[in-house]
């Protein structure tokens, strides 16, 4: 499709307009991108997009949701409030399940959970893993690299477990160096035979 290419493996996030009976897509500063999806979420778009009823352009929409979109996108446009339509509208329910989902996960949070959590812990995940700051910015579409850099900036239990595990590798390699490297060659003294010891010699008789 046009905002999944499943050949090239890639998400096409580019504003889309309205028509009399599907709502708008809107992004932000009509910003257009392209962003590469792991082989996961591409089977899992490949199933929902087999399992999809004829006629539903929704990846994420129930047959018995779209009638309910329709309706709504329809009474906004013929009482001149088509501004008012969010892209948040097209789902019902996301947050309640998403908080749902985490709690059944075991998930704590010191602040409130939101969707934009989900982007957020994206972001720290792949700096976590060593993505280089550029390709995060142009993934996140983040205008300025210092929005980007926040997340390289995050100290966490694990960064810095990592942190020790990596100068226990390099403290490793120094030792195993030590011992591979020879020792210099130091000039003794001749050191004289040792004698046997006079008694050890003598016969019993």
């Amino acid at each position: 499709g046009k905002d999944i290419d499943f050949g090239r493996s890639r998400i096409n996030i580019e504003k889309r307009p309205a028509t009399q009976s599907i709502p708008p897509f809107l992004v932000k500063d009509y910003e257009k991108r392209s962003v590469p999806i792991p082989q996961w979420v591409q089977n899992m778009l490949l199933k929902l997009h087999t399992e999809a009823p004829e006629g539903c352009p929704f990846a994420f929409v129930s047959p018995q949701r779209l009638p309910r979109l329709r309706k709504k996108w329809q009474k906004l446009l013929k009482g001149g409030n088509s501004d008012e339509w969010e892209n948040h509208m097209v789902a019902n329910n996301v947050l309640r399940n998403f908080r749902t989902a985490c709690c059944r996960a075991g998930i704590k949070v010191n602040t409130s959970l939101t969707l934009h959590c989900l982007r957020k812990s994206y972001a720290q995940n792949l700096a976590d893993n060593g993505t280089p700051i550029s390709t995060l910015k142009s993934l996140m579409g983040h205008s300025d690299i210092q929005t980007t850099s926040k997340f390289y900036l995050q100290s966490t239990d694990a960064n810095e477990e990592r942190a020790c595990q990596a100068l226990d590798r390099i403290m490793g390699v120094l030792e195993s160096d030590a011992k591979m490297t020879p020792k210099p060659s130091r000039h003794k003294k001749s050191e004289k035979p040792s004698l046997p010891n006079s008694r050890s010699n003598q016969k019993l008789h």
